[in-house]
Parts: C-alpha cells; sequence; structure tokens
C-alpha cells in the first residue's frame, strides 16, 4: 500500500510541476527568477514611478538615496515585528492545552 501512495504522490508532483519541461530540469533552480527577478523589478518599477509623485513631495527629492534606505528599514521593521509579535504569543501556549481544546 505504501509504494502505490508514494507512486500516487510522485505522479501527483510530475503533473503539477512543468510537464514540457525535461525530468532534469525540474528540480534545478534557474538562476535570475525568483526574488532577485521580482526584487529588481520592483525597484525598477519604483525608481520609474518616482518621478509621478514628484509633484507630492514636499522638501526631499523623489529618487533621494537617504531617503529609499530608511524606507526599506522602516519597511523590514514592520515585516519584523508582524511575524515576530504572533510568534511570540504562539510559544507562550503550551502545546498540550491547544490539542485538547480541539
Amino acid at each position: 500500500m505504501r509504494t502505490s501512495v508514494v507512486k500516487w504522490c510522485w505522479a501527483a508532483f510530475r503533473a503539477m510541476v512543468a510537464p514540457h519541461s525535461m525530468p532534469a530540469d525540474r528540480l534545478r533552480p534557474s538562476p535570475g527568477t525568483s526574488r532577485m527577478k521580482s526584487s529588481r523589478g520592483g525597484l525598477a518599477l519604483a525608481l520609474g514611478l518616482a518621478g509621478a509623485i514628484n509633484h507630492l513631495l514636499f522638501g526631499i527629492a523623489a529618487r533621494d538615496p537617504i531617503t529609499w534606505i530608511l524606507i526599506a528599514a522602516v519597511l523590514m521593521i514592520a515585516a519584523l515585528l508582524a511575524s515576530f509579535i504572533p510568534a511570540l504569543r504562539a510559544a507562550r501556549v503550551n502545546p498540550m492545552t491547544s490539542l485538547r481544546s480541539e
């Protein structure tokens, strides 16, 4: 029974991963994709749109590097707090208590 389940899982995995790709290409990550590609695209889009909002900014330039660094730092701190606070709350809960309540 276990071998049939494993075969079914592999068949489902192969069906989800690009069926037209070669077997060696399926599990090998290609460089330049995923996070780096989307980061470059986001940065290019942000720099491109910075000129469009230039008339809304008072006292700073749209492409001021210090402002970009500060904005990135504030967003990283907000993301860390948004993930750290629920993780702390979940770490304080006794696992047996939460399993018994379900």
